[in-house]
This record gives C-alpha cells, structure tokens and sequence, in this order.
C-alpha cells in the first residue's frame, strides 16, 4: 500500500470558487482501496513574498511529515516543495490531474492525468474526460504506481519532457460505477484563520455547447494550429470547453446534482450555497429546485453559469425556475457569466460571439428579474462573473471603453477583481497561437506583479507581453493603485490609469499619492495640529449607495442598522433620483443624502431630508440659495472634488462655504477627476487649501484616498449655530 498527499493550493487567503471535488473524488477512491491518504488546503498571500515563502516552507514540512510516495495535484503553481519532498526519495512520484482545464506542467511535472484527449468527430474540439474515465484511469495508475510498475503506457496519462507532449492513449471505456464520496477531511494550511467554506460545486454535466470556429474570425486570419497535439479548437478562443457538451437526459443530471448536494449538507452542514459546474444548467434549473424540495434539504444558493446573451435568450425559463426556487424556499444566482469585456474589439479577439451591447442588455436583463424576484433570483452577490481586462493586444482605447462602460452602467457589481484580470496563454488554445503569430510570446514574465495567474491560484500559463508599451505604462500605474489603495474604487483608479497611459511612470504616481496621502493623514486622528482647520461637524452614519438596480433588501438592511445605532442613514449614487419614493418609505426618520445638485428647500422639506452632503460640480453658485437651506436648520456640508485643471481654484470652495454660511468642508479625491499627473500638485494645492481653512475657522474632514467618492461613514452635523 502507498501514502498519498493531495494538495489543493489557493494563491490567496481566501475561498476562492475552485472545486476541490475532483481531487477529494480520487482521494477518496485510494483510501477505499487501502492506500494511506492525506488531504491539505493550502493558502498562499499572494501579496508578500516572503508570506508566500513561509507557506511554501509549511507545505514542504507538511510533506515530509506525511511520509507520501505519491503528490497529487490538480491546479500548481508552487511546485518547488513538491519536487523537494520528490527528490528525497527516488520512487516519490508527481501526478498532475485535469478534468479538461488548461495547464501549462511546471519543471519536473513529468505526468499529467487527462490533459491528452482525442478530438470529437471532425477533429474540431478536444473532448472532456468524463469523470468516470478519470477516476478509473487513476485506480489503474495508482495500482500500478503501489506494484513499482511504468506508466508509459497508460490511458489518459500523458508525459510532458518541458516542450512536448507524449506518450499518451485514449482513456478506455469503464463500466465501473463509482460512488460519490468525496473526502471532506482536509487539513489546512495557512498564516492566520482559515477562510470558512461556504460553498461547494457540484459537478454537472462537463464541457460547452458553444461552438463558433475561431480561425472563421478575421481576427485570427493567418494563425495556423499544430497537428498531432489535442487542441481547443471551438468556443471561446481563450477556454477549453467549447463545442463538446455531455450529453446526458434532464433528469439523470438532475439527480446527480441532488446526490451530491444531499452528501454535502450531510457533512458540511454550515454551508450557505451550491455551484453547478454545468455550462448549459438552465435547461433543468426549474426540474432541480423541485427536486431540491423534495429532498428537504433546507434553503441554499445555488449558482448557475450562463452566458450572457444565452440569459436573455432564455430568460423566460430561468424565470420560471426562480419562480420554482421561490416555492421552494431555495435562491438561484446567476455566476459565472462570461462577460470578459465590453469592448467590440477586444469581444471579437476573444471569439465571444457577442456584442457589447448584447452584454449591457443581459446585465439590464439580470436586474430586472432580481427585481421582479428579489427573494429568489441574485445576479451580483457572489461577485463571480468573468473579465478578462488585459491581453497582449489591448490599447488604452480598448480599456477606456471597458472602463468607461462599466462605470457608466454600474457593471462593478458583477466583479470580485477587476483589473488583476489577464489572459492566461496555454498551447491548447488558438489565442495562444495568435500571441505567437503577432510576437507576443516571452520566454519569462519581467516583473512578478505581470503574472498575475500566481496570485490568484489558477496553473502556471505561458508569458507574454503587451504589444502596446502604453498598456502597459497603464497596467504598472493601475497595479500600484490597487496595492496602495484596495479595490473598492478600481474603475476609478483604471480609468486614472488608462488616461496616464501616455505619461511619466508608476515612479511619478507612487512619489504623488505619498505627498496626497501625506496631506489627508494630517486630517485624521482625534486631534488638530496648529495651523489645520478646526474638526467639521459631523456624526456617524449608515452608509449606503443606490445604483441603477435597486436592492429593497440592502436598503432595509441598512435603514433597520441606521434606526437601532440612532444614526442617520446616508443615501447617496446614481439611483438616488430613480429610487427615490422607495427609498422614502423604507428610510428611518433622519435621512441624510449626497447631492449632486443643489436642492431646493422645499424639495428636502417634502422628501423628509434633513441632512445633505453637496458635491456640486463647480463653486461658482449663488450662496443666497445654499444660506436659506441653512437658515432653515439643514445640516449641510460642501464636498470638494479637486478636477484636473482647478486646482488654482480651489480656494473658491472655501469662499462659497463662508458666504452661505456652511462650516464644513469634505474633501474627496477622485483620481480619475484628478489625473495621475496631477497627484504632486494637488497635494500643493490641498494644504494651501487647509492653510485658508484654518485662518476662516471653517472646519475641514476628508476621505481616506481608499474610499474615492464612496466614503458614506459620517453625515452633516445638526444642528449647525452660525450667524448668516
């Protein structure tokens, strides 16, 4: 008998949406035939190196305590512990494993399983291992590996010598029915707290149905794939999937889905959702929420991929089933969309099949069903839908019209990260070979923040580089903002990015956000030091910002917060004038809101307003307006936005805020109002700003440069005593 270690690494701290079933498939099989098992979780930082090398270190130490003759790996981009722990042993064997996805095997991965398929009929798509082949390929390969016996010439596992592909036979027909019984045992790896597991996928019927040609893309006109090599040949041109879609009924898949479901909550009762690794689950969703309420599993999410024009297509019966799942007590959420750009351009390299407008409507789709069926259908909780920003391709043109249409329709909800996501190269797919045609191929990537697969725990891809330098003079300056400020204002930030395109360097914008930063920390803090302006009147606040879809659910979430603290509830967004008499009945008493236009009295007396945050576009306003909002005992702030080309002007804020009366200043920076060129100046500018403040003795409170325009934790003070 043999010990087996499974390893499933993730590239960041948190529980991302990769299965783990196949790998906890396998392991269990072993375990049932006698051999020792051991199962580990291991969570990289993705951030520091030295964190990551920590964790490499525990995972080599883990090794060698479990003694393991086999390493089993499904995803890999850390291998260097597993070939130490390899190398201490000459019989110690590495098998990678793949139910289809794309790798590139690292340095010393000799042995994949199920990378090599035969094509289907015609020879125009690689045909998906199913999961029964895999796991009775493994069975044989493991007796073989535990009788000291060669693998050359096994089913399904293939030999990769760093360049080529060899050795490898079709998988061979099993009749063997395996049960499912995936181990759940696993141990973990990881610097602090484990993320908790809240989900689980459940494996459905495997491969795509889209099947559109890439080489019939004038896009990928003189591109010319390999013979003798499995090759992705349909789909979308950067996935493995298209054009093979296992053919089982409606009902079989349905009640596989149920097992597996039914053995998950047996084990893990505290997990909150289900995903269907189906591509094409909408034709049995209503069927599987009937299903799911005879079985009493209790209510669960359930997310469900789909394209994105498939949704509209489609959108009655998927209507239909959030109408079941509604009955049922369930919630279906729409995942995994596979929007990757909004740009026609860059839609066409990828052979999406789809329009930027087509996308745009699916999103409006999405949101009408969520609301028509808030309590059952969700389209953006998970954050999970697919983008694909960055490719060798890709001008600032390009990522402007992505930018600028997902800022424009409020497209941010869909996505968990928004500019780490890059193409991935595998030889397997024809845009790999159109990066070769064009020059884009490297043999190494030139700086570790660019391989960004690392990071977010996907296998080791092949490098590139962008073929525009001025994408990536965008890419380095929207990699620094990420890491200095978060992701919450990310559009924000990539569309600074993109418009610094042609300037300076990251240098440049790291030396500005330090002096920008350097001025705002001065505001912070429970305390003043001589010559700042005096603390702004403020209070605490529930924050919350309405977008083109209206969430009733967050909004009595927050409203019910905002009445048990005592706290106003702060409303601010695009939306806010769309959604208002919903936000009116569900709002508590002291309502606050952030304007983007100056109110009339009348106005916030009807609307029940008594506090508003004023973010005018421009200082040149009549004050007498403004001065009877505050005569009438309105808490009023004004929020300054310093804007590219009035930074000399800024001193004209403090002047309207004297005249009409107001006493406190917001300042808030908008880096794409801003400009990245400008960061050094505007900082200049900032503190000559407070300088004025403090000789007025009008107060002066200001967003951390993180928050961008979202910072909705303090509203106008009341009541505010001034002589006008």
């Amino acid at each position: 008998m043999a010990e087996l270690a499974f390893v499933l690494p993730f590239g960041e701290p948190e529980e991302a949406f990769f299965s783990d079933a196949l790998l906890a498939l396998l392991a269990s099989d072993a375990r049932r035939r006698g051999h020792g098992v051991h199962l580990v979780r291991v969570y990289y930082d993705g951030k520091s190196r030295e964190r990551d090398q920590e964790i490499s270190a525990r995972l080599a130490a883990w090794l060698g305590a479990t003694g393991a003759d086999l390493v089993v790996v499904e995803r890999l981009f850390d291998v260097e512990p597993l070939l130490a722990h390899r190398e201490r042993s000459p019989a110690r064997r590495l098998l990678q494993v793949t139910r289809g996805d794309s790798l590139e095997p690292l340095p010393g991965v000799e042995h994949v399983l199920g990378a090599w398929t035969e094509p289907m009929p015609g020879g125009l798509a690689r045909r998906s291992p199913r999961l029964d082949e895999l796991r009775a390929a493994f069975c044989v390969a493991l007796e073989r590996f535990a009788s000291g016996l060669p693998w050359n010439d096994l089913p399904g596992v293939a030999h990769f010598d760093g360049e080529n592909w060899s050795g490898a036979r079709s998988f061979e027909e099993t009749t063997e029915k395996f049960p499912f019984d995936p181990c759940v045992d696993w141990q973990v790896i990881a610097l602090g707290a484990p993320p908790r597991i809240w989900q689980k996928t459940l494996l459905g019927n495997e491969g795509c149905p889209f099947a559109l040609d890439p080489l019939k893309n004038p896009f990928y006109a003189g591109v010319e794939l390999p013979t003798g090599v499995p090759m992705a040949r349909l789909g979308c041109a950067f996935c493995h999937m298209g054009g093979d879609y296992e053919k089982r009924s409606d009902s079989l898949a349905v009640a596989s889905l149920v097992e597996q479901a039914r053995y998950y909550r047996e084990r893990l009762p505290d997990l909150e959702a289900f995903t269907l690794s189906d591509q094409h689950s909408i034709r049995y969703l209503a069927l599987l929420m009937r299903e799911v309420a005879g079985a009493g599993m209790g209510p669960m999410r359930w997310l469900f991929p789909v394209r994105a024009d498939a949704f509209v297509h489609e959108r009655a019966r998927i209507r239909d089933a959030a109408a079941v799942a509604r009955a049922a007590g369930q919630v279906l959420e729409a995942h995994l969309s596979g929007f990757e750009a909004f740009s026609d351009v860059e839609l066409q390299r990828y052979n999406k099949g789809c329009t930027r407008e087509e996308l745009i409507a699916a999103v409006g789709a999405m949101r009408e069903l969520a609301a028509e069926l808030p309590e059952s259908f969700e389209y953006a909780r998970a954050k999970a839908h697919s983008l694909i920003l960055w490719n060798p391709w890709t001008t600032p043109r390009d990522l402007l019209e992505s930018v600028s249409t997902m800022a424009e329709h409020g497209l941010g909800e869909l996505f968990h990260d928004i500019g780490k996501n890059r193409l991935r190269l595998y030889r397997e797919l024809p845009i790999y070979w159109a990066a070769q045609r064009d020059g884009a191929l490297v043999d190494a990537w030139d700086d570790p923040a660019t391989d960004v697969a690392r990071t977010k725990g996907y296998s080791s891809d092949l490098p590139w580089r962008f073929l525009d330098p001025r994408t990536r003079v965008a890419f380095d300056a929207a990699a620094l903002l990420r890491r200095r400020l978060g992701r919450e204002t990310e559009l924000e930030q990539l569309a600074a990015a993109v418009d610094y395109a042609e300037s300076g360097s990251s240098a440049d914008v790291a030396a500005g956000l330090d002096a920008l930063e350097s001025v705002l920390a001065s505001l912070f803090g429970p305390t003043r030091a001589k010559g700042l302006p005096p603390r702004g009147t403020q209070v605490r606040a529930e924050g919350l910002t309405i977008g083109a879809a209206f969430d009733l659910r967050q909004l009595r979430t927050r409203a019910r917060a905002a009445a048990a603290s005592g706290s106003p509830l702060l409303v601010a967004g695009a939306g806010l004038e769309l959604h208002w008499d919903r936000i009116a009945e569900e709002a508590p008493a002291d309502l606050a809101v952030v304007w983007e236009r100056l109110p009339e009295l009348s106005e916030l007396r009807a609307r029940r307003v008594g506090r508003a945050s004023l973010r005018l576009g421009q200082p040149f306003h009549e004050p007498e307006a403004i001065r009877g909002l505050v005569r009438a005992g309105v808490a009023l702030e004004l929020r300054v936005v310093p804007r590219a080309g009035e930074l000399d002007a800024l001193g004209r804020w403090l002047e309207l805020a004297t005249r009409a009366g107001v006493r406190t200043l917001r300042l808030e920076i908008s880096l794409a109002a801003l400009g990245l060129s400008e960061l050094s100046r505007s900082a200049t500018a900032l503190a000559s700003l407070l300088g004025a403040a403090a000789a007025e003795g009008v107060g002066v409170e200001a967003a951390p440069l993180a928050a961008g325009l979202g910072d909705l934790r303090f509203a106008p003070g009341l009541p505010q005593r001034v002589n006008v």
